[in-house]
């Protein structure tokens, strides 16, 4: 009889202990969810800022230089963001006419007059380096109510550009901006 209670208990703690080696072994999950774009707008990527008529008498004296008394006052407006996104970062890449001009924000004019494009300068002819671009230096902005304004203002600043006439000519000056929001 002991041997009987002996088998008949191990028997099922083998019955125990191989149920689970019976077990299914796959099984499937199943994962929705609706993805929507989580981007803002950036009005005018490809812009083009047309100065109109610029003469020489438009320069007066300043820093040593003539500055136009055009203050150009352009930039992107950011809309529509999600309220998640806090703050837009923006990166210019630009060619400056020397080292020192890279430190001052000055844009080459690949045109035919010599003058930058400096974004350092007010339309009060102050500096301000706060409104200067320095290429490939990120500046941010704050987002509010899904929406941020990413001014570029300046002045044109007679003979910096290193190169073309201070009498007549043409200007042309190209900027890239990226953008990145967080």
């Amino acid at each position: 009889m002991k041997i009987k209670n002996c088998l008949f208990l191990l028997g099922t703690a083998m019955a125990v202990m191989s149920s689970s080696a019976f077990a299914d072994t796959t099984g499937t999950q199943t994962f929705t969810a609706n993805i929507t774009a989580n981007t803002c707008t950036v009005d005018n990527l490809n812009k083009t800022v047309d100065l109109g008529s610029v003469f020489s008498s438009d320069f007066t004296s300043a820093f040593g230089s003539k500055v136009s008394n055009k203050f150009i006052d352009t930039g992107f407006q950011i809309t529509g963001c999600p309220a998640t996104i806090t703050t837009v970062k923006v990166t210019p890449t630009f060619v400056t006419p020397s080292s020192d001009g890279a430190k001052y924000g000055f844009v080459e004019n690949t045109g035919t007059f010599d003058a930058v494009f400096a974004t350092n300068v007010t339309s009060a002819n102050d500096v301000d380096d706060n409104q200067k671009w320095l290429p490939g230096t990120e500046k941010s902005f704050t987002v509010t109510n899904g929406d941020a304004s990413v001014p570029v203002q300046g002045k044109l600043y007679l003979g910096k550009n290193g190169r073309g006439s201070s009498s007549a000519g043409t200007l042309n000056y190209a900027m890239s901006f990226t953008f990145d929001f967080a």
